[in-house]
């Protein structure tokens, strides 16, 4: 297995970097063309999408947002 390190990066040949896609559809755009488009991107950047998710409604507030990142060693 090789993995290259790059600052606070790990890169595993290997293995595909996983990814879930969500997105807000507030009215102002194709939120299902945008979620295609976006899966494309991740796809290109070669990552397997795991999921896509488009909640409807206004932009969500901050506090409502969680997010948790683990970088794996």
């Amino acid at each position: 297995m090789d993995n290259q390190t790059n600052e606070n990066e790990i890169f595993n040949e290997d293995k595909k970097e996983r990814a879930l896609l969500i997105s807000v559809d507030t009215g102002d755009f194709n939120a299902e063309v945008s979620m295609e488009e976006l899966e494309e991107l991740a796809k290109t950047a070669g990552a397997e999408v795991v999921g896509t998710s488009i909640q409807k409604g206004r932009l969500p507030l901050p506090q409502h947002i969680s997010a948790r990142v683990r970088f794996m060693k």
